[in-house]
């Protein structure tokens, strides 16, 4: 396990870069088990005092932060909760808990997939509908600016 402080909450790379793990790439697109295995391997610290400190413990306070807004916890309760414990528990528990909210979205992720044809119909009735809520705003646009409606709209 690599001690010391990350150099940012996702250790130089983007929050969006998949190298980090807490990413937008965690979520349905990676394997469940991937994301636990990159939460659990992650660079916190360098102390073991489970703390939220943005600005001195970005990486133990990203996994609080994820924690909290999966289990609906507050941060204070999380924190008082590992009293007393080491950042492998915060890891260990953030990983499992993140594989359990996941793991349903993944399924679905990969039911829509496997079925082109479904999901291009879920994408067309859902364009229809956006089409329908945004014609009346367009046509005002369109009248408002003198542009000629398009007959889509």
């Amino acid at each position: 396990m690599m001690r010391g402080r990350p150099a940012s909450s996702c250790e130089l790379s983007s929050p969006l870069s998949s190298a980090c793990p807490y990413s937008a790439s965690t979520s349905a697109a990676r394997p469940p088990k991937r994301s636990a295995k990159k939460i659990r391997s992650a660079v916190t610290d360098s102390d073991s005092v489970v703390a939220f400190d943005r600005e001195n413990k970005p990486g133990v306070s990203n996994l609080l932060t994820i924690q909290a807004a999966l289990t609906g916890r507050t941060i204070d309760d999380l924190v008082a909760s590992y009293d007393g414990k080491q950042y492998g528990h915060l890891k260990v528990d953030t990983a499992d808990v993140l594989t359990d909210f996941v793991t349903p979205l993944r399924g679905r992720v990969d039911e829509l997939l496997a079925d082109p044809a479904h999901l291009d119909a879920i994408l067309a009735a859902g364009a229809a509908k956006a089409r329908a809520v945004a014609a009346p705003t367009l046509r005002e646009v369109y009248d408002k600016i003198g542009f000629l409606a398009s007959s889509a709209t």
